[in-house]
Order: C-alpha cells, then structure tokens, then sequence
C-alpha cells in the first residue's frame, strides 16, 4: 500500500485552564487551525474553565462542531458556566473522578447608568442568552429543559456521577495518555520572546 493510501492517525493533547473570552476564543481558533492544517485529526482538549463571556463561548463551540477532526473533552477540574457549552462541542467527552459542572444563569454587568430601554434591551439579551444555552445543553445530554432552566435559577454543582447519568460524559475516568503523546500547554500569560 502506497504512503498515499495510509493517511497516519494525528492526536495532540491541548492543556487549557482559562476562561472564556473574546480574545482566548480566538487564540484558541488560531492554534486549532493550525493543528488541523498540520494534519492532526484528533484534539483532546484537558479542560478545567471557570466559564467567562457566553457570546465567545458559543462562537467557540459551533467552531469547534464544525471541525472535520475528532474532538475530545476530558474535565480536568471544573466545568464551569459558559465553559458547559465549549465542552459539549467534544464528539466524546470524559471527567476525572472528582471534577465537577457549574451550572447558573446568565450575568449582566451595568457599569454605567442606562435608561429603562437599555435595561430591557439587556434583560431581554440575558434570557435569550441562557435559552441558547439551555439548547445547547439539552440537545447534546438527556437533561430536560425544564431541569436545566431550575439548575439555572438555582445555581448547581455537579458531579461526575450525576455528568455520566445525564449522558454529559461517556465516562469518569483520568485521561489516558500514551507515553511518547504531543502534549501543548496554553499558556495566553506567557510574553512572546
């Protein structure tokens, strides 16, 4: 068989303990184009997120959706917010055995005077944030909508057990790296040299 038949199978592990944000979403965009221009076709991501900016997390996951590579996702601490959405873009997600997913509605900061109009118009852009986000949890688990809008209004942490139930995650293991694997640490604190 030609080199040109075999196409040899490509994973990078991507360690990433950040939040969600506009410019992290595109640096992270960036590295994963050019992992898949470099012909990886599998990217497991080792997560831990405290969540961050809903609009730059769904842009992340219907990025990460859209990809023709295999996504992985292995909860390495904390899921939190925002970050629940990034983590249900994996085609096979994973937890180790004491992570946990925060679950909470969405947040608006007002740091400056607005009218009544411009309080509505944010109200308004809060709800239809978090029934995006409900969706997008509801369509990739076997939670319920009306579940998930009480975890919201609540605020609830969960753990591992209650993620493999729901069908969160396939499993609540510790990643299983090889020995000899490409491992790259996002480090967006580090000044460029």
């Amino acid at each position: 068989m030609s080199n040109d038949l075999v196409k040899l199978k490509k994973t990078i592990y991507l360690n990433y303990n950040y939040g969600i944000d506009s410019d992290k979403t595109n640096a992270l965009i960036a590295i994963v184009n050019n992992l898949v221009s470099q012909g990886y076709d599998k990217v497991c991501f080792l997560i831990n997120s405290g969540g961050g900016d809903v609009n730059a997390g769904i842009a992340l996951y219907n990025y990460l959706r859209s990809l023709p590579i295999k996504i992985v996702m292995h909860n390495m601490g904390i899921i939190a917010s925002i970050a629940n959405v990034v983590f249900l873009a994996g085609t096979e997600r994973y937890a180790c055995p004491h992570s946990t997913f925060l679950f909470h509605g969405t947040t608006y900061g007002i740091n400056s005077q607005v009218t009544a109009h411009q309080l509505g118009e944010i109200y308004d852009m809060a709800i239809k944030d978090q029934e995006k986000i409900i969706g997008i949890i509801s369509d990739n688990t076997t939670i319920d909508t009306i579940a998930l809008q009480k975890m919201f209004t609540q605020g609830e942490t969960q753990n591992s057990a209650f993620a493999v139930k729901y069908g969160l995650i396939k499993e609540a293991r510790f990643p299983k790296i090889p020995q000899n694997a490409q491992i790259v640490t996002i480090n967006f604190d580090q000044q460029p040299t």
